[in-house]
């Protein structure tokens, strides 16, 4: 995760916020669902890494764009936003765990 926020800070800092996360999600989705349509370990394995590098700018922008959307109270904002993120967790490992099988 480190090496993918420092890669996009020197490559994509002067990009929209908004252009980065469709990017960083369309560039998940592609990965996503090559992992779920393949079962040569391999090629998971090298979807997975991609698919963990493009997540990782999708949390901090986010982040990012809330604190700047809400100034006046960016802490709330972020906060729910991680409250709201958290809520979805279980959620979300119940339907990969459905969708991997």
């Amino acid at each position: 995760m480190a090496v993918n926020r420092i890669i996009v800070w020197l490559f994509f800092s002067r990009m929209h916020d908004t252009h980065l996360l469709g990017i960083a999600l369309f560039f998940t989705l592609i990965f996503q669902v090559l992992i779920f349509t393949t079962t040569d370990p391999a090629i998971v394995l090298f979807c997975l890494f991609f698919f963990g590098f493009g997540m990782g700018t999708v949390w901090p922008t986010i982040v990012a764009m809330v604190g700047a959307r809400f100034k006046k109270s960016s802490g709330s904002a972020v906060g729910l936003v991680a409250a709201s993120g958290a809520a979805a967790v279980p959620v979300i490992h119940q339907v990969i765990g459905i969708l991997s099988q």
